[in-house]
């Protein structure tokens, strides 16, 4: 840790390293990934991260891709856009865009990619009720008193329950047919 108390270093038991650098505001801004291979090889990984004044993400790149972040006037994050380097379209790295939207109470609404579109549903307490998948089936959240969820289940067919206690505490879960 440095002397603000922001992690600097990580030494992990799979034996990966990595270093963390930060700007003046506290920001992470370089990601160092160094590894060790079976032949005492030290492959290394680099990612940089731009940040506007406020920190918010603006970019992240490495020698695969540029990934650019786009904010609307609510600093809800609208887009991010993938953009392989030659190095990244060699390794089969695609451009893609994926794209958020939201409703006025700033609840995310849809989440677009090329391969389909995620749609979200709230109830008046803001709790997610169905989520949409791009297949066209529901994944159903339903709720008791002021927001504890009871069940999930996917166009009817039951994913998971849970009981609560008279706190509202969770006491039980159970599945669906697996």
């Amino acid at each position: 840790y440095d002397d603000a108390d922001r992690l600097i270093e990580e030494k992990r038991i799979d034996n990966l390293t990595r270093r963390f650098s930060y700007n003046l505001g506290g920001h992470l801004t370089q990601v160092e990934e160094i590894g060790y291979g079976e032949k005492g090889e030290q492959p290394r990984r680099s990612t940089h991260l731009e940040r506007d004044p406020i920190g918010r993400l603006l970019a992240k790149l490495n020698d695969d891709a540029r990934q650019d972040y786009a904010y609307d006037d609510g600093d809800r994050l609208l887009s991010i856009e993938r953009k392989p380097t030659d190095t990244g379209r060699k390794l089969g790295v695609t451009a893609e865009k994926l794209e958020f939207a939201y409703d006025p109470l700033g609840r995310l609404t849809t989440e677009t990619t090329p391969q389909g579109a995620l749609a979200y549903e709230y109830d008046p307490l803001s709790n997610l009720t169905t989520l949409t998948l791009p297949t066209g089936q529901h994944l159903n959240h339903l709720y008791y008193g002021s927001g504890h969820l009871h069940q999930l289940n996917l166009d009817g067919q039951l994913i998971s329950d849970m009981e609560h206690d008279d706190l509202h505490r969770e006491i039980y879960r159970t599945q669906g047919k697996l």
